[in-house]
């Protein structure tokens, strides 16, 4: 009796670890077909007509954009992309005329000689600071020229009851969700908030699970045993992110290709990718052996 309950144990761990064996390869072989996507999409025409736009906008402070958003929507103006005069023409755009500017401040460095600190040679040194400006800025709806160029980075189609065992997973991690509509998030489509997640309401189908299992890559990397996103570069922080998306997607028979755009607009590569492989395989893992449990 002994000896057969040993078999069974050792037969089940066997099955256990054949298992543990195909989910990892499984894993490597998604995060090696998205590196290979992702290096595709930066050599895309597609991608480089859009880098070649995208580059010329500012990144405005979180001052700035604050500011900006409660000046859009005094005016009813439901905010996308702002830019200076001089960059909408330098992407063949137009400032309509009579159209009224947003207002931010600019940085303005001041120099001077300071008497007090001198150099070996006794000269004051030469010093800076800052000063700020008012200035101008126009959203893109105030313009009219060419078109934009954008990439479609967005999956589509059914979720296969994905969405459902993703919920089941977050309820699993006291994770609490919600779907809110674009008041909330912006222009975002989702956002991981450390213990909660947010999901913009009118995706459905393919997309929705898509950006679930973002935000639950987020949850499970960057906020859990006490860390906070500020501890990686923004970039490590999508990548790791979209790629748990994408793996979890593939599993379910589900076209998730277009993430290697997402990827390519956040500077990743088949080398950014594989720098955080074990953080991307740690996370996919968890969220699949779950749903193959359930």
């Amino acid at each position: 009796m002994a000896k057969t309950k040993s078999k069974k144990r050792s037969k089940r761990s066997e099955e256990n670890e054949k298992l543990a064996e195909e989910g990892k390869f499984f894993i490597n072989e998604r995060i090696n077909k998205l590196s290979n996507l992702t290096e595709e999409a930066v050599a895309s025409k597609e991608f480089k007509s859009w880098l070649r736009v995208y580059s010329k906008f500012h990144n405005y402070s979180i001052g700035n954009v604050l500011w900006l958003v409660s000046q859009a929507y005094t005016r009813g103006v439901d905010p996308e992309r702002f830019a200076s005069f001089t960059t909408w023409k330098s992407i063949s755009r137009n400032v309509r005329k009579g159209e009224k500017s947003f207002k931010v401040l600019a940085p303005v460095p001041v120099k001077y000689k300071d008497s007090k600190d001198l150099n070996t040679n006794g000269e004051a040194k030469l010093k800076q600071f800052m000063r700020f400006r008012v200035a101008s800025t126009f959203e893109l709806s105030q313009t009219e020229g060419e078109d934009i160029p954008s990439i479609d980075y967005r999956t589509e189609g059914e979720d296969f009851g994905l969405i459902d065992k993703l919920e089941a997973f977050a309820k699993s991690k006291n994770i609490d969700f919600a779907y809110v509509d674009e008041k909330e998030l912006g222009s975002a489509k989702g956002c991981s908030r450390g213990g909660s997640i947010q999901v913009l309401d009118s995706l459905t189908g393919a997309s929705r699970a898509a950006t679930f299992a973002h935000e639950l890559g987020h949850e499970l990397l960057h906020w859990a045993n006490g860390a906070v996103p500020s501890d990686h570069e923004r970039s490590t922080l999508e990548i790791e992110a979209e790629a748990t998306s994408f793996i979890v997607l593939e599993h379910f028979g589900i076209d998730a290709s277009k993430s290697s755009f997402y990827l390519a607009a956040w500077k990743g590569s088949a080398v950014s990718i594989k720098q955080s492989l074990s953080s991307i395989r740690r996370s996919s893992k968890e969220i699949l052996d779950f749903i193959l449990d359930s």
